[in-house]
């Protein structure tokens, strides 16, 4: 009923099933059921048993419900507009930054759900947004969701978005921002009035951090941030 194929064509998946069940060692069933759930968001079959080992394969990695794993993949591949043949590599780059980090795979994932769609809107790579957060977590050990509502409030005060509902404060002014920016020779918008990149403003500030003192950097960071995040 979920695939629109006849009986006979949907036993035919059940083959396919097996043998990707023997290859990432989950069972038939799993397979099946995870399979059918990328179905149901629209995917195609192809498409579904790519989503699938991915899935499966980061759950076994991560030791996390396959569940979760594939919700943490779909807000990832949505968020950053990626391909179902992206999902593999969204899942090594999971998987390699918490080897080589103090957090866990599914930190990393539960953090960047919460801003993937932001950044990416905001001309952030799934790499870089991802290295951000990795530092964030490592560094301050806070929640997840804390971190990922942290980077999505200061993309939310860069951009001058109001529709973030309560990670943007009511004190958030794009001329502060782009004052406070400007007063260190960064520049929030290019030379046509159109904000730039967040990724490369930020990029840019982290650069010239060390040079700013205390002052400067107190006051970059209350702009960007607010004083809640």
């Amino acid at each position: 009923m979920v695939t629109g194929l006849t009986r006979e064509q949907t036993y035919g998946l059940v083959k396919s099933y097996q043998n990707l069940a023997l290859q990432v060692g989950a069972t038939t069933k799993e397979i099946a059921s995870v399979a059918t759930e990328y179905v149901k968001q629209g995917k195609s079959i192809k498409d579904s048993l790519i989503l699938t080992e991915a899935a499966v394969s980061a759950a076994k990695v991560a030791r996390v419900s396959v569940g979760d794993s594939v919700n943490y993949l779909t807000t990832a591949l949505n968020g950053f507009q990626l391909a179902a043949s992206d999902a593999m590599s969204v899942s090594d780059k999971f998987a390699a930054l918490a080897a080589a980090s103090a957090t866990d795979y599914d930190e990393l994932a539960i953090a960047l759900s919460k801003v993937a769609s932001q950044a990416n809107l905001a001309g952030m790579s799934i790499d870089y947004t991802t290295a951000l957060l990795t530092k964030g977590l490592e560094t301050t050990r806070e929640a997840p969701e804390t971190m990922g509502t942290a980077l999505k409030t200061i993309i939310a005060r860069m951009r001058e978005l109001g529709d973030y509902g309560e990670t943007l404060e009511g004190d958030a002014d794009i001329n502060k921002v782009e004052q406070q920016l400007a007063y260190v020779g960064i520049a929030l918008r290019d030379q046509q009035g159109e904000l730039r990149s967040t990724e490369d403003v930020l990029d840019e500030l982290g650069k010239k951090w060390d040079t700013l003192n205390k002052n400067q950097q107190a006051n970059v960071a209350v702009a960007l941030a607010g004083t809640r995040q």
